[in-house]
């Protein structure tokens, strides 16, 4: 099939120019139940290979990181993060519900989780691990992930080389063709930069909220089949269900993918959690959950007090202590993972976040250091606390 020869429906393409460079990378720590690589190491920043974080524009600052409310730029015509390009002003009115923080997140969820526990599809033929979730890197350096299902993979994001991206998936044994449709969740550089060279090789379909690809010159060229947060999509076999979440961006988007009786849960990069995003991201089997920053690192650390108070605020990022909260109400006897996203360089350490997320969950470490965490349970499968790095891609089954 040739690119005319496709409709929005079936997948769309076309091309674009970008940058294509491929920035090296290492390997570091690895936990229990997933699959890496990458080789062993620590917990922490180092052992990620995460160096001092770069500032003054250049790319990857946090939280897309060095923009400020408010700091809105002209379209950029090549993928550029050092490009701010925050849209905070769009959509505004839309968005003033989320303007402040609710008092707690189990206050907006039922008293039973509103969606089921799904089990296994006995007419589906496939166990009740039928999705799996590959972290390809995840934080201010570039994201992406691939959510695989019974046609191939569904990419969440791309703010990698093509290079880099192909590296990464090799590294995992996973093959490129298989790579049926990209989905974005907004249109940060760190998400988005590697979108156009991936572009120019694929042929499957793009989807983006509405608004998203218009901020970006280089995305706006392609053609994406938009749609709002809160409608249900059919992508390569698998249910996507959309929701909104709260960024200083256009109109930031979470998902959650249901296939043969599983479901994955992935939020990141928002401020809060809404209520259809607390509905939509419980009970997955594999929660995918932003953890961004340890408020006194921050606090104390050398960012800006208006940075500070950008990634503390309703449009900004979640804080460990955050996340720890809301996987309290999200979490129930079939979830099996539950991984740490989008964990700052600067203001956080991937064994604070597993900490306060094995604290909330009553799981016990796995070790002195805090890589994973582990809560065994009698009545359901064991559940695996762990956090993603910004290096090391990593597969989840």
């Amino acid at each position: 099939m040739t690119r005319s020869d496709l409709t929005c429906e079936d997948g769309l393409r076309g091309g674009g120019s970008a940058l294509d460079d491929g920035a090296p990378w290492s390997a570091g720590a690895l936990g229990d139940g997933i699959r890496s690589n990458g080789g062993a190491g620590g917990p922490d920043a180092d052992a990620l290979g995460w160096g001092a974080l770069e500032r003054g524009g250049v790319p990857g600052g946090e939280p897309s990181d060095g923009d400020v409310p408010g700091a809105d730029a002209p379209r950029s015509s090549a993928p550029s993060d050092d490009t701010p390009d925050s849209a905070a002003a769009v959509r505004s009115a839309s968005r003033e519900a989320n303007a402040a923080r609710g008092p707690s997140f189990n206050a907006n969820m039922p008293e039973t989780p509103l969606i089921p526990h799904l089990g296994v599809d006995p007419t589906s033929g496939n166990s009740g691990r039928a999705l799996h979730l590959h972290i390809l890197g995840s934080g201010s350096k570039g994201n992406c992930a691939l959510v695989e299902g019974p046609e191939g993979y569904i990419m969440i994001d791309d703010g990698f080389s093509r290079r880099e991206v192909l590296r990464r998936m090799h590294e995992l044994n996973l093959d490129e063709a298989r790579v049926q449709a990209l989905v974005l969740t907004h249109e940060h550089s760190d998400h988005v930069s590697g979108v156009s060279v991936w572009c120019k090789r694929f042929d499957g379909a793009l989807f983006a909220s509405e608004g998203t690809a218009d901020t970006r010159a280089y995305l706006s060229c392609l053609p994406f089949c938009a749609f709002e947060p809160g409608e249900t999509l059919e992508i390569a076999g698998v249910r996507v269900e959309t929701f909104a979440t709260t960024h200083d961006v256009v109109n930031p988007t979470g998902f959650r993918f249901s296939y043969g009786g599983d479901a994955i849960g992935y939020a990141t990069d928002t401020g809060t959690l809404p209520p259809d995003a607390l509905r939509l991201l419980a009970d997955a089997r594999i929660l995918a959950l932003e953890s961004n920053h340890d408020v006194p690192m921050l606090r104390t650390g050398s960012y800006p007090r208006m940075l500070q108070d950008r990634i503390l605020s309703a449009r900004g990022h979640l804080s460990n202590a955050q996340a720890a909260e809301a996987v309290t109400s999200l979490v129930f006897n079939r979830t099996e993972q539950v991984v740490a996203m989008h964990i700052s360089q600067e203001n956080n350490r991937p064994s604070l976040a597993v900490r306060a997320l094995a604290e909330a969950l009553g799981a016990s470490l796995d070790d002195e250091l805090g890589t994973s965490a582990t809560l065994a349970r009698g009545d359901g499968p064991r559940l695996s606390v762990r956090a993603a790095g910004q290096n090391i891609p990593i597969s989840i089954w």
